[in-house]
C-alpha cells in the first residue's frame, strides 16, 4: 500500500508542476494579446490561472505555517517536559556524573 500512495503522490507532482508549467506559458504567451473588450475570453482565462495561483499559494502559505507552528509547540513541550520531570537521587547522581 505504502508503494502506491509514493506513486500516487509523485504522479499528483508531475501533475501539478505540468499545470504550473502550462499556465506560466500561457500567461507569458498571452500577456500582450489585443483585447477585444469586455468579454474577451483570454483576459477571463487570464483572471481564472491568476485565482488559481493566489489560492495554491495561500494554501502553501497556509501548511507552512501550520508545520512552523507544530514544530515550534514540540520544540517548547519537548523543553517544558525535560525542566518540569520529576527525577529519582539516582538519576540526579548520573546526570553530575556526565
Amino acid at each position: 500500500m505504502k508503494k502506491y500512495a509514493r506513486a500516487a503522490a509523485i504522479i499528483l507532482a508531475v501533475l501539478f508542476v505540468v499545470f504550473m508549467a502550462i499556465s506560466l506559458t500561457f500567461v507569458i504567451v498571452e500577456a500582450g494579446h489585443d483585447c477585444t473588450g469586455e468579454d474577451c475570453p483570454v483576459c477571463a482565462q487570464l483572471a481564472a490561472i491568476g485565482t488559481v495561483i493566489r489560492s495554491i499559494a495561500a494554501l502553501i502559505f497556509a501548511v507552512l505555517t501550520i508545520m512552523l507552528a507544530s514544530a515550534a509547540a514540540g520544540r517548547f513541550s519537548a523543553t517544558l517536559k525535560t525542566q518540569y520531570t520529576t527525577a529519582s537521587p539516582v538519576e540526579l547522581k548520573v546526570r553530575l556524573l556526565n
